[in-house]
């Protein structure tokens, strides 16, 4: 199966499921499905020297599951404390034979993982302190922080809240229509 053949196949059965369940909004679960494809695209291009990814909060999958599609090379976990939805991915992973993503539910101190992850995913999941703070609750650093986010002014007030020094974050554009960043940071 290609990767274009996975991602509409992804789409489909997360809009099958979301209408039974509304996992996302029911409005727009097209749209959403695709920004989160177009994310995982542009994270693509910034975790060149990233292996293990974890997704804190990936719901469905996003961006997860596109992010294990487009790099069949990195491990990719996926964190999800709904029981429903840990179902759904599960489902997903096998129906589309996602060899390299693995659901690891919750995401706490007790959360194991058997990699070093050295690179953490989210998207509308907390704030940047409390991603910031959950992620060193149970990974060992240094670790580099993705976070999709939206607008710059909540990106700037959300790194003043975190204390995040000027050297160790970055904040990326994403190319399309909407304001949309990679909040990067080094957590170290």
């Amino acid at each position: 199966m290609s990767h274009n053949d996975k991602i509409e196949l992804f789409k489909e059965e997360t809009i099958k499921f979301n209408s039974k369940h509304n996992l996302i909004s029911r409005k727009n679960t097209e749209k959403i499905i695709d920004e989160a494809i177009e994310e995982a695209t542009a994270l693509t291009k910034h975790l060149k020297q990233h292996k293990n990814i974890l997704d804190i909060g990936t719901g469905s999958g996003l961006p997860g599951i596109p992010l294990a599609i487009f790099n069949e090379n990195k491990n990719i976990y996926l964190s999800e404390k709904n029981n429903k939805k840990n179902y759904h991915l599960k489902k997903t992973i096998k129906l589309l034979e996602i060899e390299n993503a693995t659901t690891i539910g919750s995401a706490n101190k007790k959360t194991k993982i058997n990699k070093k992850v050295d690179c953490v995913v989210t998207k509308a999941f907390a704030s940047t302190k409390k991603t910031i703070d959950i992620a060193n609750s149970f990974l060992e650093k240094p670790f580099t922080l993705m976070l999709l986010k939206g607008k710059l002014k909540t990106i700037n007030k959300e790194i003043a809240e975190a204390n995040i020094s000027k050297e160790n974050y970055e904040i990326i554009k994403i190319e399309n229509e909407k304001e949309k960043h990679i909040l990067k940071i080094q957590n170290e």
